[in-house]
């Protein structure tokens, strides 16, 4: 029996752990775990790295959902005994400084970003949790519901890009529900604040739940990318800052619980939201870019008065849940062992 450590980066006390959308949903995990290793010689334990460090010469393998430096030290060591998967996002390290990467086994890799060179690399994006079911009636309270933050203060550019379109579509006279997690924390309470002069914008003070869908008649989803610490904000991401900005580089979790929670989903049109299965039968899109704020808007507010429902189907449903991704990380682990 191959005995796999599976190593979450986020331990299940921080507050966005088990957050809908979340990889490092500790009771989802071990139960995507537990039906990806049924019938195979691999047996899991779900452990966090302190625990994981102190007893690694115990498993054949480990995989790190997420990499801390502390993970990143670990897995430069050239004496471990241990086969050695993460499944993350890297781009900046594998743009920089690839040779992190030496020793690991399968890379799985959320940015769709092509790295030449890296054989044992495969794009792999984040997912939502199966067995949250997605809301069957539609309550349609507002016009437009949008689960993100909107705050973008660690870029260079775009610090308040998803402010000024919601902006827009206020003015245009469209009802807007702002469900935000960190609706409290001051910079993003900068933003909100500024838009509560408008009455028909409200904020929920909650993380998106699939029920939150549905208190829009169409969910928002608008992939304005922040560059993550403020160590990597200038480094090099691999692309112009134009891709950087609007391609969906880094589909991260929004858009896939958009997906999860079978909304009528906006989005921006490029190849790597089209890779997920959404196309003009499940999914309404917009293609203007940052560099035209209110001609994004006026496409938005087009498809707004359509008032249209597009439903996402089962398969393209099935096919985004954490579940497909296990199973497919375990089918790749399972063809090395």
């Amino acid at each position: 029996m191959y005995k796999l450590a599976v190593v979450p980066k986020l331990h299940y006390s921080i507050e966005y752990s088990s957050a809908y959308g979340s990889q490092h949903d500790r009771d989802h995990l071990e139960l995507c775990l537990s039906n990806a290793a049924k019938d195979t010689e691999i047996s899991f334990e779900i452990l966090y790295e302190n625990d994981f460090f102190a007893k690694h010469e115990f498993y054949d393998g480990v995989i790190f959902v997420g990499l801390s430096p502390t993970a990143h030290r670990f897995i430069q060591s050239d004496d471990l005994n241990i086969d050695l998967f993460c499944w993350a996002f890297n781009q900046v390290e594998l743009i920089n400084s690839p040779e992190i990467f030496k020793n690991v086994k399968l890379i799985f890799e959320q940015s769709t970003l092509d790295f030449p060179g890296i054989n044992n690399l495969y794009y792999l994006p984040l997912g939502f949790q199966c067995d949250r079911a997605a809301t069957k009636e539609r309550s349609n309270k507002y016009d437009i519901v949008i689960n993100a933050t909107l705050d973008r203060s660690r870029r260079a550019t775009a610090k308040t890009h998803r402010r000024d379109v919601l902006e827009k579509l206020l003015q245009k006279g469209f009802t807007v529900l702002n469900v935000n997690g960190r609706a409290e924390i001051d910079v993003e309470k900068d933003l909100i604040d500024y838009l509560k002069k408008y009455d028909n914008f409200t904020v929920l003070n909650e993380w998106g739940n699939p029920e939150h869908y549905s208190l829009g008649n169409f969910s928002l989803n608008i992939p304005f990318h922040e560059l993550g610490s403020q160590e990597n904000v200038g480094m090099n991401w691999g692309m112009p800052n134009l891709e950087l900005e609007n391609s969906n580089w880094l589909v991260h979790w929004d858009i896939f619980r958009c997906i999860g929670a079978k909304t009528n989903m906006i989005t921006f049109d490029c190849k790597e939201t089209r890779n997920l299965g959404l196309n003009e039968d499940n999914c309404h899109f917009y293609t203007s870019d940052t560099t035209d704020l209110d001609k994004m808007a006026e496409e938005i507010e087009g498809i707004i008065k359509s008032n249209q429902i597009k439903k996402i189907d089962d398969q393209t449903w099935s096919n985004n849940t954490f579940q497909s991704r296990w199973n497919f990380i375990f089918d790749k682990i399972l063809s090395t062992v």
